[in-house]
């Protein structure tokens, strides 16, 4: 609302156009002149008029024709022609002037309280067709955030369903399995008598594997409040001085009898010691996500995690390569975000948080997980991170 009205004064004689402006003078407008019609078409094309008071008089274009141009064009019509005349103030010619457009008629000698009160009203009039034009747009605005706003309620009103679904199942899950162990060890230890070496061992088995299914449980239970404590901001880190490749090597030995079990050729490459400031427990994370998912989801292609320097040694890389199937390039974001998965395939079990938790605690620490793939060809998963945690609010 700031913005001055526009007036645009047309007449080929230069002392007509000053007494114009006089008259007008201390009106809050801007105050344009043309002594041409075609002068003033390009104004009028370049501006946005409150008004125009055209001479009727003019040579090569009159004001009459001026008029019909404007009319003929969409930017140019709604602005308001005032004609002012010397001539004869016939019928014919007012009948004229209101048919190319005019929406008043000046006599000269201009009365200069008539001229000033008629530019007053037209003002006025552009005013408020301004303000109700912000007024339309803000409604507009308001509009689409509303619209919008009700989209990502209803994205994550469905987000929250999917993800109802799919903690129900995964964790019902290792709880059932559990269950079922418990109850089996209870029955043959059960049994009267002194336990038989096949009790003994049956009981045995069905230990360590309630003692899996506990430890599934567990882990399904860390990545729902890794994911609460990222929504709420709070995911919490404790530095300290850590040997990155040692951590590494330590979480790729603990994988290596799932990767003979898998039959996955497993390699590490490493230096022996590249220092840095991190907390170890959330590395020791990243990297179990990135080994577990490659063996999850390679098809038992070769796997090699490799620690690097880059080469201003100011960042340690982390790669977890395999030559398995590969991720689509549509989903290579996507696998970063929550319940989202690799595959479509149900068999696969996870709540679909493990990349998306890894790559917050990476950047937690002033760092990044990314993905290079190509169907066919394997994936790369490539953690950065800087040798000194610059801690970032996940």
């Amino acid at each position: 609302m700031s913005e001055k009205s526009k007036i645009l004064l047309v007449d080929d004689r230069p002392e007509n156009l000053v007494a114009l402006r006089a008259l007008l003078k201390g009106l809050d407008a801007e105050v344009f002149e043309s002594s041409t019609g075609a002068e003033a078409l390009e104004l009028l094309l370049n501006h946005e008029f409150a008004l125009a008071v055209v001479d009727v008089q003019m040579p090569a274009m009159d004001g009459y024709e001026l008029a019909e141009l404007m009319r003929g064009n969409s930017r140019t019509r709604p602005v308001p022609i005032i004609f002012v005349t010397a001539g004869s103030h016939s019928r014919a010619n007012t009948f004229r002037g209101y048919e190319s457009g005019a929406v008043d008629f000046l006599n000269k000698p201009l009365d200069p309280y008539v001229v000033k009160s008629k530019v007053e009203v037209f003002l006025e009039l552009a005013r408020h067709s301004r303000l109700v034009r912000e007024q339309l747009e803000e409604t507009r605005k308001a509009l689409t955030s509303r619209d919008e706003a009700l989209a990502e309620a209803r994205e994550a009103l469905q987000s929250r369903d999917e993800f109802f679904s799919i903690a129900s199942h995964e964790l019902k899950t290792p709880l059932t399995s559990l269950l079922l162990q418990l109850q089996l060890i209870v029955r043959q230890l059960g049994r009267p008598g002194v336990p038989t070496p096949e009790a003994m061992k049956k009981s045995s088995d069905g230990v360590k594997g309630a003692i899996d299914q506990a430890g599934r449980l567990a882990r399904l239970v860390d990545e729902l409040l890794d994911l609460t404590h990222i929504r709420l901001g709070k995911l919490s880190l404790s530095p300290q001085e850590v040997n990155i490749c040692q951590l590494a090597s330590t979480v790729f030995e603990r994988l290596q009898p799932l990767a003979q079990q898998k039959g996955v050729a497993f390699t590490f490459e490493a230096p022996k010691e590249i220092l840095g400031t991190w907390d170890p427990v959330r590395l020791e994370q990243i990297f179990s996500n990135l080994l577990s998912n490659a063996l999850k989801y390679g098809e038992g292609a070769p796997t090699r995690m490799r620690v690097y320097l880059t080469p201003d040694e100011q960042t340690v890389c982390v790669s977890v390569k395999d030559t398995g199937p590969g991720i689509p390039l549509a989903l290579q974001e996507k696998i970063f975000e929550r319940f989202e998965r690799a595959t479509a395939d149900n068999q696969v079990s996870g709540l679909g948080l493990g990349l998306y938790i890894t790559r917050q605690i990476a950047r937690a620490h002033g760092g990044d997980v990314t993905v290079d793939s190509e169907e066919g060809k394997g994936s790369e998963f490539l953690v950065t991170l800087p040798l000194k945690m610059v801690e970032q609010s996940a």
